[in-house]
């Protein structure tokens, strides 16, 4: 399922409604860091457009956990001259239809053969 969120609450005005991380946070706290991210996005998500608002380790911590569970995500940054926001893709990654399994990279990159099962 796709979601769009804010990276951090209050810091920007962003199309999204949600965001992964509160107004206050601990930059230090990596592990922490990770944990809310991972506690943030929702479990059925596989598709995730972050509006960028700063804090680069907050959003390292969000593609750490978009990797690690196989979420193709999109950073949304704030263009000043535009007053818009432009994409950028981090990671991308496609569903096996045989046993499910995210794959890294787009259907033109596998060939539709998939590491986690074997299914071609």
């Amino acid at each position: 399922m796709k979601y769009e969120m804010a990276l951090c609450a209050g810091r920007h005005e962003t199309p999204a409604t949600s965001a992964i991380f509160a107004e206050t946070l601990n930059p230090l706290d990596v592990c922490g860091l990770y944990n809310a991210a991972d506690a943030a996005i929702p479990a059925d998500c596989t598709d995730l457009t972050v509006y960028v608002t700063g804090l680069t380790v907050a959003m390292l911590a969000v593609v750490k956990v978009c990797i690690d569970r196989g979420i193709s995500l999109t950073a949304m940054h704030y263009d000043r001259e535009s007053g818009t926001y432009y994409p950028q893709v981090v990671t991308q990654f496609v569903t096996c239809g045989c046993c499910g399994g995210r794959i890294p990279g787009t259907p033109m990159d596998h060939a539709w053969y998939c590491p986690n099962c074997g299914a071609c």
